[in-house]
Parts: C-alpha cells; structure tokens; sequence
C-alpha cells in the first residue's frame, strides 16, 4: 500500500493481501520479512513454557499474529483504533480483554524478539505504548546479542530494563514460579 497509511481499524480491515501491518499512533507499520528461524525458535519455545505453565489458570498466553487493540480515551470502538499491535508473545488474564478480533486493552504480559526489520519499532514505538498502556512486564529478547531485557512497570512507567544472557534462567516478576532459559533453544 504504498503512498497510502492506514490510520485505524476500519482502515486496516480494507487493505487487500496477505501481508501483515500494525497501527502505533495512527501510523501504519508493514510486517515484513517474515521472522527468521532463530525468532521462530525462540518465539515457540517461550509460548510452549507459557502455555505450559498457564494450563488450568486464569491466564492465557497468545502468539503473534493476533491483535492487541490499545483504545485511546477518544476512541468509541475498534474500528477508532490506531493503536493495534502484534506482539511475539503476550499474556491476558482479565478474560472479558479477549474478544473474536483478538485482545481489547493491554495484556498482563508482552514478549517481542527484535529481528532486523522490527528492531526500532520494538524499542522505540513500542517500548513507549506498552508503557502508558500499562503493560506490566515486558520482555524484548535479540536473537543476535543472545540477551533478554527485562521492563517492569512500576508506578506508572518502567524502571530501567535488567538484561541477561540467554545462558540465565530468567524468572517473571508478575508470575511466580514462570521462568524461561533460552539456553535450551538452539540457535543458528
């Protein structure tokens, strides 16, 4: 769709193809390349351990792509929205939050694997929508620099990220007992 941004909901609903976009403050963000092997692998080891964990519990872990609808005070519905992201990973645990279109509000928990393409946006774009959103935890894992940053939002901002390597078995601060070690990934 090029010389043409999406500003909504309603407008990325009418774009033709296959490919896959996101809205942060109205501004439209295509999805592509799609994820190299060393993202996949990461991205289906963390939600086998998520969905593992969570089984039988309020929480439910989700796996991109599905939206997460982040409403401003000024929009009415979905169709108003221009914040609509897709993260790797999040977590809902306020079930009347999941709606057939995906997530309606911020997620308990969010994981983004930064890959070339999405690197700044993840950092940048996001980083900040996640903060005044709310999201309580968020987790930006770089395949490259094998190292997981960890955001904790604490009165009403996130504090500076703590960072591991992927050699560190990492524990949620939000889910007791909910830990990752990203050394049991194999890696190209």
């Amino acid at each position: 769709m090029p010389g043409q941004a999406a500003q909504t909901y309603e407008d990325l609903r009418d774009i033709d193809g296959d490919e896959r976009y996101e809205i942060i403050g109205g501004k439209v963000i295509a999805m592509s390349p799609a994820p190299r092997t060393n993202h996949q692998r990461l991205q289906n080891y963390a939600y086998r351990e998520f969905a593992k964990y969570f089984d039988g519990k309020a929480c439910e872990a989700f796996t991109a792509p599905l939206d997460v609808f982040f409403l401003a005070g000024d929009e009415s519905g979905l169709d108003d929205c221009k914040n609509i992201v897709q993260p790797d990973l999040f977590v809902v645990c306020d079930k009347k939050k999941i709606i057939p279109e995906g997530c309606k509000g911020a997620p308990n928990f969010v994981m983004e694997i930064l890959s070339r393409s999405t690197r700044k946006t993840d950092l940048s774009r996001k980083l900040p929508l996640y903060q005044d959103f709310g999201v309580k935890e968020y987790w930006v894992v770089d395949p490259d620099k094998r190292l997981l940053m960890v955001y904790q939002w604490e009165d009403g901002a996130y504090n500076m990220p703590d960072s591991y390597p992927f050699s560190a078995k990492v524990e949620s601060r939000i889910f007791e007992g909910l830990s990752l070690d990203f050394s049991k990934v194999e890696l190209l």
